[in-house]
């Protein structure tokens, strides 16, 4: 019985080495970007740029200029190669959450102290926020 378990088990580890979107397909894998956001606006519009970071209350997002979308004023997010997350408003659930900082180019967040070095380079002196 514990051979079969064993057998069991490694051939459920192969199929899951199977399923997904293989590294070199995977856009963020392939260099130091953040995977391409549409985000469309409860009030003006949409938004489209690359994803920067995840934080508690926001997105931190590279349009033409370094842009900070607060929860409260996006309707629905369209990340490419990941996926569709409605936020209605409101912050995303935990697992989008986590999802889409995985897939920033900071996932470990923006310090305030980068985020000024941002906005230097970028030739702002604040973020644009929404």
């Amino acid at each position: 019985m514990p051979r079969v378990r064993a057998v069991a088990g490694l051939s459920m580890l192969a199929a899951a080495c199977l399923l997904g979107t293989p590294a070199g397909k995977f856009e963020p894998a392939r260099g130091p970007r953040g995977v391409t956001a549409e985000l469309r606006l409860v009030e003006r519009g949409q938004l489209q740029g690359e994803l920067l970071a995840v934080a508690e209350s926001a997105l931190v997002v590279r349009t033409s200029v370094i842009t900070v979308v607060r929860y409260q004023s996006l309707r629905v997010g369209v990340f490419r190669q990941v996926g569709t997350v409605s936020f209605g408003g409101r912050a995303p659930a935990n697992r989008d959450r986590e999802r889409l900082r995985r897939v920033s180019r900071f996932p470990q967040g923006l310090s305030p102290e980068l985020l000024q070095r941002l906005l230097q380079a970028y030739g702002q002196a604040e973020p644009a926020v929404y």
